[in-house]
């Protein structure tokens, strides 16, 4: 199975997601995971087990003239994503980013695949699996909580 990650987090954030990795890799007997990240932290994933291929999203090219030329912004987006699918045909979609651009890029991945973590569904409401909701909910309180996150 070829699992696309989303991780569009700090590098501390992406060095802490090893455990969802290997449990993704451990998926159907061993899986292959595609990590998209941002581009400035795609070097950092050389340190990250079970990680098949970085694919970085280099968003300063989508967003450099969004608000001149929406159109040309989101065919070179689209351009990005044909070339990932060209290199790497996804079964599964996992978005580990909670922001809405994150979910809607996972949404133009997933297309008809498994989508889980934080999502967006059709109509494009947020969705979120139950450990995502728990971690997105312990991580807006974390003054509340007795224990840290990565713990």
């Amino acid at each position: 199975m070829n699992i696309v990650l989303i991780n569009l987090t700090r590098f501390g954030d992406q060095l802490q997601s090893q455990a969802a990795i290997n449990a993704l890799a451990g998926l159907n007997g061993g899986s292959k995971i595609c990590l998209i990240t941002l581009a400035n932290f795609a070097s950092s994933s050389v340190f990250l087990n079970n990680v098949s291929m970085t694919y970085p999203l280099p968003k300063d090219a989508f967003m450099d003239g969004l608000a001149d030329d929406w159109p040309t912004a989101t065919s070179r987006l689209w351009e990005w994503r044909r070339e990932l699918k060209s290199v790497f045909k996804p079964d599964m979609i996992c978005n580990i980013t909670p922001s809405v651009s994150a979910r809607l890029l996972g949404r133009g991945l997933a297309e008809d695949k498994p989508y889980t973590g934080y999502a967006m569904d059709e109509c494009g409401f947020g969705t979120a699996a139950s450990w995502a909701a728990c971690c997105q909910g312990s991580s807006r309180r974390r003054e509340v909580g007795p224990f840290s996150l990565v713990d």
